[in-house]
């Protein structure tokens, strides 16, 4: 069930998709003119600092746009989903269109800064926003129908802890390579120490623990499943 409301709000993340990748665009004409490619060129400080400030106002944007557009907190939370999945899926769309890039779902990419550098093959946060879009739609579809939504407490154990892992799983190769030189503690609180950022710019992403992010997907993938069978038509 669609409504122009919920138009609305996938044009917004469609949008916000497009500015993005038009960003990077940019961003890569500056620092890569030859193409994408691991290793990560040193970036000036200030740089880096309106990168993370650009990546946490992001996220403002999506939740703002959903605490307008939902009528309840599950709601506005599935809102949350369906935006960031439709932001992060039409951003590599517009990246393939503008660049042709990335070449394949296995090309390696820089997802996130914040709290630390995440990577990972394209495919997995594909994946991750494939989900996000089918739990968004059950909670704000539910609404809809009924005016309630029900996330049961082993639902949010699951969705939970399947994050954790999932964010674990892009983090843990950066951590690795740079914790072997520094601390957690001089990471998180001197980004933009040239050593530290030195140690950054040889790091290549070749390993991706897909244990430990299949493990958070079947965890998220039983949280879904739990709750479209709670909101489902026979549970009114």
């Amino acid at each position: 069930m669609f409504n122009i409301q919920l138009w609305w709000v996938l044009l917004f993340a469609l949008s916000m998709a497009f500015f993005e990748s038009a960003m990077v665009v940019y961003l890569r004409e500056i620092y890569y003119p030859g193409g994408f490619a691991f290793p990560l060129k040193i970036i000036e400080g200030h740089i880096v600092v309106t990168e993370l400030l650009r990546e946490a106002f992001s996220l403002l944007m999506i939740v703002s746009v959903a605490v307008l557009a939902g009528k309840t907190a599950l709601q506005r939370f599935g809102y949350f989903l369906m935006i960031f999945a439709v932001w992060d899926i039409f951003y590599y769309v517009f990246l393939k269109l503008l660049l042709d890039w990335p070449a394949s779902l296995l090309t390696q990419d820089v997802l996130f800064l914040i709290p630390l550098t995440w990577t990972g093959p394209v495919i997995a946060p594909v994946i991750n926003s494939l989900m996000m879009l089918v739990l968004g739609w059950v909670l704000v579809s539910a609404v809809m129908v009924r005016r309630h939504a029900v996330v049961k407490p082993l639902a949010w154990v699951l969705l939970i802890g399947g994050s954790v892992l999932v964010m674990m799983a892009y983090m843990q190769e950066y951590m690795v390579h740079m914790t072997g030189q520094f601390s957690l503690w001089e990471l998180f609180t001197t980004p933009k120490a040239p050593a530290l950022m030195e140690k950054a710019a040889v790091f290549v992403p070749n390993n991706f623990p897909w244990w430990l992010y299949l493990l958070g997907i079947a965890m998220h993938l039983a949280a879904i499943v739990l709750t479209v069978r709670q909101n489902s038509g026979s549970h009114k």
